[in-house]
């Protein structure tokens, strides 16, 4: 019953994600305001946000990257790296008792790698379509997975409970961002500082006025900033160049020129009515290189291309959560 509920809830609110922040459908602006009143309505909806007991939400990511990095000369080392990823995530999450945050996950995902190391290549892929639960402390998962070369890892078909160092077993779960939305890592893991990134911000466009299906509205503001002032974006991502083994760059001096170089830009959607936060895009764009001492022997040039697109959508705020169902043959 809970998992036929999730999947129609999936696809509605993926419905509306395709019609709204996705495609865009702008029905003309509404006329902008000055920067400050915009910037402190955006304000206004994210602290409310801050608020909210409970709530569930619908997001999609799409990501692609592309590494290369050269040896020295006669060195006969090279490396190129790049991968296409994407993830739907359907969750509800219950912080009515902050020291037991509840958190129900319907995820599914795929991802398409190619690296070449040295001249030699090696492809892969994995494909994830999961459950994942918080509840009284202990995570709970279930579901299928599948990755080619194929590895001895195989989710449970019932709910089994695992803890958050398994995640950390199956870089596929690091790539889903699964101990993000567990509440693993302390942080909210839909919005980010929003405070610093209104300090930051170049630029803020709107409103302008979107459907959103059913007969809906909401208004969109754009801000344009530096992705230098949401440095938790990236710092996750940059782990297989900085660590390990085959690292090729320092991570301090990599996050530095991601954060210098990229750019990233927030769309935010408000209630028109009630000025709530409705929903997010965040789409965040890298091209830099690296040279000279922060690269690791004997590597003597990186080139970092980088795009990663999120879109959220927010519903049922507030509302009662029911129980989760978590028994061996719970459906």
């Amino acid at each position: 019953m809970w998992r036929t509920a999730q999947l129609s809830l999936k696809h509605m609110i993926r419905t509306a994600l395709l019609l709204s922040l996705v495609t865009a459908i702008a029905l003309g602006s509404s006329g902008a305001l000055a920067q400050d009143d915009a910037a402190e309505r955006i304000r206004a909806a994210y602290a409310a946000h801050d608020d909210w007991q409970t709530y569930t939400v619908q997001a999609e990511i799409t990501a692609w990257s592309a590494i290369v990095a050269e040896g020295a000369y006669d060195s006969g080392k090279s490396y190129w790296r790049q991968q296409e990823r994407s993830a739907s995530v359907v969750g509800t999450y219950d912080r009515s008792a902050p020291d037991n945050v509840a958190v129900s996950l319907t995820v599914s995902g795929t991802a398409d790698l190619s690296v070449q190391q040295d001249g030699t290549e090696t492809p892969s892929t994995w494909s994830a379509d999961m459950d994942a639960a918080l509840s009284d402390g202990d995570l709970y998962w279930r579901g299928s997975f599948e990755s080619d070369p194929a590895t001895n890892f195989v989710l449970p078909g019932d709910w089994e409970t695992f803890t958050a160092s398994d995640l950390s077993q199956v870089p596929a779960f690091t790539d889903l961002g699964l101990s993000r939305y567990l509440d693993q890592d302390r942080i909210d893991p839909f919005v980010g500082d929003y405070e610093a990134w209104l300090d930051a911000a170049d630029s803020i466009e709107g409103p302008d006025t979107i459907k959103l299906g059913g007969g809906a509205t909401g208004e969109v503001y754009t801000v344009t900033l530096p992705l230098s002032a949401a440095p938790e974006l990236v710092a996750s991502r940059v782990s297989v160049l900085t660590e390990g083994p085959n690292a090729l760059v320092t991570r301090d001096a990599l996050l530095a020129q991601i954060a210098e170089d990229g750019t990233l830009v927030w769309r935010v959607v408000i209630d028109p009515e009630t000025g709530a936060l409705i929903g997010q895009e965040l789409k965040g764009d890298v091209n830099t290189e690296v040279s000279g001492d922060a690269l690791l022997d004997p590597y003597v040039s990186l080139s970092v291309a980088y795009s990663e697109q999120q879109s959220v959508l927010f519903s049922a705020v507030d509302e009662p959560v029911a129980p989760l169902d978590l028994s061996t043959n719970g459906s």
